[in-house]
């Protein structure tokens, strides 16, 4: 099991790819994906954290949108 002191920010703590989180980034100009409206964080989706990673490393694109797939259809 993996600490918190292991848990890279910058991967996804569902699928372990890179989660692109621009809130990560000095970059203030760049947006990042997560702030499309459109997009659903439901709480069905924020249990499957793992507990050392809630916090610590945002969920990517492509696991938010295959959640939000899932439960639509």
């Amino acid at each position: 099991m993996q600490d918190v002191n292991t848990v890279n920010p910058s991967n996804c703590p569902l699928c372990n790819g890179d989660n692109a989180c621009f809130n990560l980034s000095d970059k203030d100009e760049q947006a990042c994906w997560c702030k499309n409206p459109d997009l659903k964080f439901p709480e069905s989706l924020l249990k499957k954290i793992p507990e050392q990673a809630k916090n610590n490393a945002c969920i990517c694109q492509a696991c938010v949108l295959a959640h939000q797939k899932a439960i639509n259809n």
